[in-house]
Protein backbone atom coordinates (compact mmCIF):
# COMPACT_ATOMS: atom_id res chain seq x y z
CA UNK A 1 0.00 0.00 0.00
CA UNK A 2 1.49 3.59 -0.68
CA UNK A 3 1.98 5.50 1.79
CA UNK A 4 -0.49 8.24 1.00
CA UNK A 5 -3.28 5.90 0.79
CA UNK A 6 -2.22 3.91 4.36
CA UNK A 7 -1.95 7.77 5.68
CA UNK A 8 -5.63 8.31 4.15
CA UNK A 9 -6.59 4.87 5.62
CA UNK A 10 -5.10 5.64 8.86
CA UNK A 11 -7.13 9.74 8.86
CA UNK A 12 -10.54 7.56 8.03
CA UNK A 13 -10.07 5.20 10.99
CA UNK A 14 -8.93 7.53 13.41
CA UNK A 15 -11.88 9.88 12.91
CA UNK A 16 -14.17 6.74 13.46
CA UNK A 17 -12.62 5.98 16.55
CA UNK A 18 -13.16 10.12 17.33
CA UNK A 19 -16.48 9.94 16.29
CA UNK A 20 -17.40 6.38 18.81
CA UNK A 21 -15.99 8.27 21.81
CA UNK A 22 -17.80 11.50 21.46
CA UNK A 23 -15.38 13.65 22.24
CA UNK A 24 -14.04 16.65 20.42
CA UNK A 25 -10.65 16.79 19.43
CA UNK A 26 -9.54 18.98 22.19
CA UNK A 27 -10.82 16.32 24.60
CA UNK A 28 -9.84 13.48 22.41
CA UNK A 29 -6.37 14.39 22.48
CA UNK A 30 -6.47 15.07 26.55
CA UNK A 31 -7.96 11.55 26.86
CA UNK A 32 -5.55 9.48 24.84
CA UNK A 33 -2.60 11.95 26.03
CA UNK A 34 -1.27 13.02 22.51
CA UNK A 35 -0.69 16.33 21.99
CA UNK A 36 -3.27 18.65 19.87
CA UNK A 37 -1.47 19.93 17.52
CA UNK A 38 -0.09 16.03 16.77
CA UNK A 39 -3.44 15.18 16.25
CA UNK A 40 -4.54 17.52 13.92
CA UNK A 41 -1.60 16.72 11.76
CA UNK A 42 -2.54 13.52 12.11
CA UNK A 43 -6.08 14.38 10.84
CA UNK A 44 -5.37 16.97 8.32
CA UNK A 45 -5.88 15.40 4.96
CA UNK A 46 -3.18 18.12 3.64
CA UNK A 47 -0.74 15.74 5.49
CA UNK A 48 0.35 12.40 5.08
CA UNK A 49 2.07 11.95 8.45
CA UNK A 50 1.89 8.59 10.28
CA UNK A 51 2.30 8.70 14.05
CA UNK A 52 4.84 7.48 15.90
CA UNK A 53 4.80 4.38 17.52
CA UNK A 54 4.27 5.99 21.07
CA UNK A 55 1.26 7.78 19.51
CA UNK A 56 -0.20 4.65 17.92
CA UNK A 57 0.14 2.97 20.96
CA UNK A 58 -2.15 5.33 23.44
CA UNK A 59 -4.93 5.76 20.61
CA UNK A 60 -4.86 2.20 20.15
CA UNK A 61 -5.06 1.03 23.84
CA UNK A 62 -7.62 3.86 24.88
CA UNK A 63 -10.02 3.53 21.96
CA UNK A 64 -9.83 -0.55 22.79
CA UNK A 65 -8.46 -1.47 18.86
CA UNK A 66 -5.46 -2.66 17.42
CA UNK A 67 -2.95 -0.93 15.92
CA UNK A 68 -2.56 -3.09 12.45
CA UNK A 69 -6.58 -2.03 12.50
CA UNK A 70 -5.68 1.85 12.98
CA UNK A 71 -3.36 1.82 10.33
CA UNK A 72 -4.89 -0.64 7.84
CA UNK A 73 -3.42 -3.30 8.38
CA UNK A 74 -6.02 -5.55 9.80
CA UNK A 75 -9.33 -5.95 8.88
CA UNK A 76 -9.94 -7.04 12.47
CA UNK A 77 -11.03 -4.38 14.57
CA UNK A 78 -10.34 -5.63 17.96
CA UNK A 79 -7.04 -6.30 20.12
CA UNK A 80 -5.84 -9.64 20.26
CA UNK A 81 -6.69 -10.16 16.36
CA UNK A 82 -3.95 -12.98 14.81
CA UNK A 83 -0.68 -11.38 13.63
CA UNK A 84 0.86 -13.02 10.38
CA UNK A 85 3.36 -15.14 11.04
CA UNK A 86 6.12 -15.85 7.98
CA UNK A 87 7.99 -18.79 8.79
CA UNK A 88 11.79 -18.78 8.48
CA UNK A 89 11.87 -15.10 9.99
CA UNK A 90 13.28 -14.43 13.55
Amino acid sequence: MAHAATAQGFRDRLEQVIARTGLNHAAFSRHVGVDRSTLSQLISPANDRLPRAETLMAIATHCRVSMDWLLGLSQREEVGAPMVVVRGEP
